[in-house]
């Protein structure tokens, strides 16, 4: 019975939540510190990884194995609403889509920190647009 349920949690996490921590971090980073950043993001993954290891045994001595996957289990929570709230949806689009909605992203939080209003940068965003499709349509003539 142990090795099915090992066998099954391996299933469900490798096409469930395991890719996405590689899957989201590719997507997120501009290409130009892609390679850079992914390094970063590993190297902090397997860094975090190996503290958790190290401090388990003595976690479950202080709180307990409950406590532990207690613990666990409300991180996942909270990292779970994090993502729902904060992490767009990218089903369906280019890298460089993703990219170009990142950019934009972070172009409207440096306003909003300036004190424009979301109004204003609606409308920018709008004139981008027409800028880009006026270049696009001089270069295909």
């Amino acid at each position: 019975l142990s090795v099915f349920a090992m066998a099954g949690f391996f299933a469900f996490f490798s096409v469930g939540i395991g890719p996405v921590t590689w899957l989201g971090a590719a997507e997120v980073f501009p290409f130009h510190i892609r390679a850079k950043a992914m390094s970063l993001a590993t190297s902090s993954n397997r860094l975090i990884a190996g503290v958790i290891s190290l401090t388990a045994l003595s976690l479950i001595e202080m709180i307990g194995t409950f406590g532990l996957f207690l613990l666990f289990a409300i991180l996942t929570v909270v990292s779970g609403v994090y993502l729902y709230l904060y992490f767009p949806e990218t089903k369906g689009l280019s890298l460089e889509q993703v990219t170009e909605q990142f950019e934009k992203a972070a172009r409207g939080n440096e306003r909003r920190r300036d004190g424009q209003e979301l109004e204003s940068m609606e409308s920018d965003s709008e004139l981008d647009l027409e800028q880009r499709d006026q270049s696009t349509s001089s270069e295909n003539e």
